[in-house]
C-alpha cells in the first residue's frame, strides 16, 4: 500500500507541472476559444496520454528511451511548430463558422486534436525532464509496482482533466459571453496569433532553446 505523503508529493507535483504556464496549457486554452471546448479536451487527453507514457519510463529507469525522446522532440518541434503556425495563418482566410460551440472545429475529428496533443507533449522539454529529472528525485521510482503505475496513471489523468475542464470552460464561457459582441471577432483573432506564436515558439525551441527547460525549472 502507498503511503498518503507519496500520493499527496505526487499530487502536488502534477498539478504544479500541469498549471505551470507553457505552449501546452497555452494552446489548449487557444483552441477552447477557437474551436471549442471538446477539442482542446481531446488535445488535453493526448498530452496525458504521452505524460503516462513517461511515467511508465521513469519507473523501468531506461535513460535511453529518454535520450531517444528527447533526440525525438527535435523533429516534432518543427512539425509541431509548422502545423500550428498553418493553423494560425489558415484562420485568417475564412471566418468562424459559429462563436457557440465546436461547429468552429470545421471538419477536423477529435482524433486529430488528440493527435496534436500527443505531437505537443512529444516536442515539450519540460515534460520529459519533469519525469527524467525531477519526479525521480521525489519518489523512489524502483520501489514502484504495477499497481502502484496505475494509481499514478489515475491521479494524473483525472487531476489534469479536472485541471482542463475548470480552464477550458472559463475559456469557452468567456467567448460565448462575447459572442453577440464586437469583442467575439477579437477572440478569434487572438486564437489565431496564440496557433502562431505557439508554433514559432517550438520551431525557436527546436533550434535555439535546446536548454531552455533548465533554465526555468
Amino acid at each position: 500500500m502507498m503511503s498518503a505523503e507519496t500520493l499527496f508529493i505526487f499530487f502536488m507535483s502534477i498539478v504544479l507541472l500541469h498549471i505551470k504556464p507553457g505552449p501546452g496549457q497555452a494552446l489548449r486554452v487557444a483552441t477552447a476559444l477557437k474551436n471549442g471546448f471538446w477539442p482542446a479536451m481531446m488535445m488535453g487527453l493526448g498530452v496525458q496520454i504521452i505524460c503516462s507514457l513517461y511515467l511508465v519510463i521513469a519507473v523501468v529507469g531506461s535513460s535511453y528511451i529518454f535520450d531517444f525522446f528527447q533526440n525525438a522532440a527535435f523533429f516534432f518541434k518543427i512539425a509541431g511548430g509548422l502545423y500550428l503556425i498553418y493553423l494560425g495563418t489558415s484562420g485568417f482566410q475564412k471566418p468562424d463558422p459559429d462563436s457557440k460551440s465546436e461547429v468552429a472545429a470545421g471538419n477536423k475529428s477529435y482524433i486529430h486534436y488528440f493527435l496534436l496533443g500527443c505531437v505537443v507533449s512529444l516536442s515539450n522539454p519540460i515534460d520529459i525532464f519533469f519525469f527524467a529529472g525531477i519526479l525521480p528525485g521525489l519518489i523512489d521510482m524502483a520501489a514502484l509496482s504495477a499497481a502502484h503505475i496505475l494509481q499514478f496513471v489515475a491521479i494524473m489523468v483525472v487531476t489534469c482533466l479536472i485541471i482542463d475542464v475548470l480552464i477550458l470552460s472559463i475559456a469557452v464561457q468567456s467567448k460565448i459571453a462575447f459572442a453577440d459582441s464586437p469583442y467575439a471577432k477579437h477572440i478569434t483573432f487572438a486564437a489565431n496569433i496564440g496557433f502562431i506564436l505557439i508554433g514559432a515558439f517550438l520551431l525557436y525551441m527546436a533550434f535555439l532553446g535546446q536548454d531552455y527547460s533548465f533554465e526555468i525549472l
